[in-house]
């Protein structure tokens, strides 16, 4: 696991090949947001803030879209832990 301690916004990145043209972020209804999100070649990034005062696990799953072919979706996790910050 990631483990971010006041290291918020955090940049996620992603990449996809076969007959996949794009793909999406998910936080798994944790209640984050992702921005600025953009594509280059076939690589996604963006920036995942997770929701106010949420601390713990969550997980991040990059999902491709399904395009006609015979390769169904794919995806891929990284379980990131959100600190709290000391004040």
């Amino acid at each position: 696991p990631v483990v971010l301690a006041g290291i918020l916004p955090h940049p996620v990145n992603a990449d996809f090949g076969g007959s996949a043209t794009s793909g999406s972020f998910d936080d798994g209804g944790a209640g984050g947001s992702f921005s600025n999100a953009s594509t280059n070649g076939s690589t996604v990034s963006a920036t995942y803030t997770p929701a106010a005062s949420f601390t713990g696990p969550v997980t991040i799953t990059f999902t491709t879209n399904n395009p006609d072919g015979p390769c169904p979706a794919a995806s891929s996790s990284v379980i990131l832990t959100v600190n709290a910050v000391g004040t």
